[in-house]
């Protein structure tokens, strides 16, 4: 049985070729060249699947011409031709999921690598190169002078290094492109080329469960530093301990330094040296605490408790709190010294209610640890679940989804051990129901409209309905997802999603074309 896995040419196939007159493109090519039992044919997306349709139906018209008994159209969606999350994460799977209802006794696979993205070969080359998946990669080539086509076998043993490439990307591309949402996708890009080209401290602030402890972890991955280098201090367990306990905690000591001290160490500054240093819930930390630190944040030097020697800790700082800081600093429970010190690049995590949109990675992360292993939900459930999660407040944002998988992993063990349906997922929601994304937004709308009269807008006699229309159309107008392939605005699903019609968002562009300042759409 001869497989070939490849993907839609989108800008090659059923082109026309010049010296043959033929319709080409690298997956016709090959058919022509070799024979395949099946083509399992993918695309990523609408326009992708009607060519790969349209190119089945082709060689199904002209099945002379062409070496392959069967064609299967198969899709993953992408976020984008180069999801390298998606195709690093999902693909493989769903490669095998394909390829288990074959006998692998009697397989040969083949891969088309002419067809698709950069992402998409190279996820191909990765998964043969490291042993993912024994196939024959073909390579398609055609001689733009003369309309030759040729078809080149191409050995996976030329990629040495590939498990290292893939390993580097993952960490850097992987975790930047993990999340949908583009605050948290910015976020970590700015982040992961600090943590490569600078010192500087770096302060996260969020509130509870927004993940800033993991964002810590994988920064200091990402950055390539030794993994024994991460040094993480919890300031809450500063408050009320004995000063010398902290500075040997911190700075380490020397033999002697304290009762009790019988033996040299090194502390946290040192075993950072390199590495990083996170100092978590630094609205804990006690004043005391902060003024040892203030020098040691920009000198990188320090003694031992008990010597006089200076030592020196090349270290990168990160700090994070979910207090408030300008409280913070009101109260002086933060020194403006210290803070100063530790925020050259402070970072905002947005809470989870603001991205929902991020929460089924969350989720899939948290269902991949062993903790929640043994939680199975009936066919399309973990999607429903999902939606529930996007219409809940989750005040504790990540903590708010471990505890309601808490609650799920307990509640399918009873009476005995089963998946769990889409009656129990909502039965526990409406249970528990606390003020959804929903009713808090319908809520501040009613508050808006009954304090209209009292805004200035009103009392320019604009209407609160055009006002409210406005604001929106001034930031989707500037998202990428409104806009047309070739520019200009996709006036349709603006119209379609903010329920009016089209001539009205014409209209009120137009309008504020005319006021100075006020342009929504310069150049579209």
């Amino acid at each position: 049985m001869r497989i070939l896995l490849s993907w839609i040419a989108f800008n090659n196939d059923l082109e026309i070729n010049e010296k043959t007159g033929k319709l080409g493109g690298p997956t016709l090519q090959i058919l022509r060249s070799e024979n395949f039992d099946v083509l399992h044919l993918f695309s990523s997306n609408g326009e992708g699947q009607k060519k790969a349709s349209r190119l089945k139906l082709h060689v199904e018209e002209n099945r002379r011409e062409f070496g392959v008994k069967k064609i299967e159209l198969e899709y993953l969606q992408l976020n984008s031709p180069a999801d390298y999350q998606v195709l690093w994460k999902k693909f493989p799977q769903y490669i095998e999921q394909i390829l288990s209802k074959y006998d692998r006794n009697d397989l040969e696979i083949f891969i088309s690598l002419s067809a698709g993205t950069t992402a998409m070969s190279s996820t191909w080359m990765m998964m043969v190169g490291t042993g993912q998946l024994k196939a024959t990669l073909l390579n398609a080539q055609i001689n733009k002078e003369t309309g030759y086509e040729s078809l080149e076998v191409v050995d996976a043993g030329i990629y040495p290094f590939v498990r290292e490439i893939k390993d580097k990307i993952d960490r850097d591309l992987g975790l930047v492109q993990k999340f949908s949402s583009a605050a948290m996708r910015r976020i970590y890009e700015e982040l992961t080329i600090l943590t490569r080209n600078t010192r500087r401290p770096i302060l996260l602030l969020g509130e509870t469960g927004t993940g800033k402890t993991t964002l810590a972890i994988q920064l200091h991955q990402m950055s390539g530093k030794p993994e024994n280098s991460y040094q993480k201090a919890e300031c809450g367990e500063f408050r009320g301990a004995d000063l010398n306990i902290v500075k040997s905690q911190l700075f380490g000591h020397v033999k002697g330094a304290y009762t009790g001290a019988d033996k040299e160490t090194s502390g946290m500054l040192a075993e950072a040296n390199g590495g990083t240093l996170f100092l978590d819930e630094i609205g804990d930390i006690p004043m005391e605490v902060q003024r040892l630190l203030i020098d040691v944040v920009e000198s990188k030097t320090f003694r031992k408790l008990g010597s006089q020697d200076m030592h020196q800790s090349d270290f990168q700082l990160l700090c994070a709190t979910n207090r408030d800081i300008d409280e913070m600093l009101k109260n002086n429970t933060l020194s403006q010294d210290f803070y100063y010190r530790i925020s050259s690049y402070p970072y905002l995590i947005p809470p989870l209610r603001e991205r929902p949109e991020d929460i089924p990675v969350i989720l899939e992360d948290l269902l991949e640890t062993p903790h929640y292993q043994s939680l199975v939900f009936e066919e399309m459930v973990s999607e429903e679940l999902v939606r529930c999660l996007q219409k809940s407040s989750l005040p504790r944002n990540i903590r708010d989804v471990q505890k309601i998988l808490d609650h799920f992993v307990l509640q399918s063990q009873m009476p005995e051990p089963h998946s769990l349906s889409s009656k129990e997922i909502h039965e526990y929601f409406e249970e528990n129901r606390e003020p959804t994304q929903d009713d808090n937004f319908s809520e501040t709308i009613l508050k808006s409209f009954s304090q209209w009269q009292q805004t200035s807008y009103a009392k320019r006699g604009e209407k609160w309905r055009d006002t409210v229309l406005d604001v929106a159309l001034k930031d989707l107008v500037g998202s990428p997802e409104y806009k047309k392939r070739k520019g200009g605005l996709n006036f349709s699903k603006l119209a379609t999603s903010l329920g009016v019609d089209q001539k009205t968002i014409k209209s009120r562009l137009e309008k504020k074309e005319h006021i100075p300042g006020e342009s929504f759409y310069e150049n579209y």
